[in-house]
């Protein structure tokens, strides 16, 4: 109230303004709307809880909003216009490539790999034996597999019968000029394999004397001639 002393005549006018709350605008989106998607945003009145969620893809995870949070579902105060963005990932599973017996062979590929990628796995004979089947039953060498979950695959190896250990006495694999050159391994079938595991070049039963494989990346490689001979060649 107001107390006045009357003097004269007089006129007061009394001004009001709203006293209702304001809102404001959230915004809840996805940052990429294929690996998952995102409710709760909206306009609100200030002080509102509000909920937001993240809601992951198939074979995806929610990670963390862009404000480093990773509460989900994550529950906010409205106080101003504010913007919300979900990251997600692809799932990862693990894959085990083992050999059952060291002494026989050994094997590469695999690790910790994206929800459907391609990975290669590959077993190594040692010299006198053979790659028999993987423990699935599979007689893929080199194999390739589409990662669906965690799994291990153990290759399996056996004495190799009426190898003559003589007829490969002869081969010479050397590196020269961005080339693998492998001599003496007429009949041979030769394959040339990366660190990891992955088959790069392969030549069928040539019958020529020297053969050459033009190699684009510096590095290290693994020659397989037949099926008894192995040596590791550095391409500078």
């Amino acid at each position: 109230p107001r107390t006045i002393t009357v003097t004269g005549n007089a006129t007061y006018t009394a001004n009001f303004q709203s006293t209702a709350v304001p809102n404001y605008t959230i915004t809840a989106t996805s940052a990429n709307n294929a690996m998952g998607t995102v409710t709760g945003g909206g306009t609100y009145p200030a002080d509102t809880t509000v909920q937001l969620v993240a809601n992951p893809a198939a074979n995806h995870h929610f990670v963390s909003w862009n404000d480093g949070n990773t509460s989900n579902p994550r529950y906010i105060t409205v106080t101003e216009n504010a913007t919300y963005i979900a990251t997600f990932a692809i799932d990862q599973y693990q894959i085990d490539v083992l050999s059952s017996d060291d002494a026989m062979g050994t094997v590469t590929g695999g690790g910790l790999c994206n929800y459907g990628s391609v990975v290669q796995i590959q077993a190594y004979p040692s010299a006198g034996y053979e790659f028999v089947y993987w423990n699935d039953g599979n007689t893929d060498n080199p194999r390739d597999i589409t990662v669906t979950g965690n799994a291990t695959y153990v290759a399996n190896f056996q004495p190799t019968v009426g190898i003559d250990d003589n007829n490969l006495s002869a081969v010479s694999v050397y590196s020269h000029d961005h080339q693998i050159v492998v001599c003496h391994a007429e009949g041979e079938c030769i394959e040339i394999y990366d660190v990891l595991g992955k088959r790069i070049a392969y030549d069928a039963m040539n019958t020529r004397e020297m053969r050459q494989f033009t190699i684009s990346t510096k590095g290290v490689y693994l020659v397989r001639v037949g099926d008894s001979y192995f040596k590791k060649v550095i391409v500078k």
